[in-house]
């Protein structure tokens, strides 16, 4: 593929995401005030606690492969990188389990 097929791919997918977000946009200004509260209408508060429990999962998982590169280094055995996914759902899980019990 040329730089100039490339491109115009690139053009086309972005446009085509500009596309997508604009009718989500439009879509979600019209008839999400119509969705009785709920599960699927939400507030900010719990979208933040949602996003602070993945960044901190993945903080707490990239200290710990980082951490684990160098004792790897030092003899332990090599893990495969299919445990990053469980060791990072765990986190998240228990992190959201503890906050909600905390702020209950």
């Amino acid at each position: 593929m040329s730089k100039k097929d490339a491109a115009k791919l690139g053009k086309r997918e972005l446009l085509g995401s500009l596309g997508i977000y604009a009718a989500m946009l439009v879509l979600s200004l019209k008839f999400g005030p119509l969705i009785e509260p709920g599960i699927w209408r939400s507030d900010e508060f719990v979208y933040l606690r949602s996003l602070e429990n993945i960044a901190i999962a993945a903080a707490l998982t990239a200290g710990w492969t980082f951490t684990y590169g160098f004792l790897e280094n030092d003899g332990y055995q090599r893990l495969s990188m299919f445990m990053v996914w469980p060791v990072m759902g765990f986190a998240w899980a228990m992190l959201s389990y503890v906050r909600t019990w905390i702020n209950r």
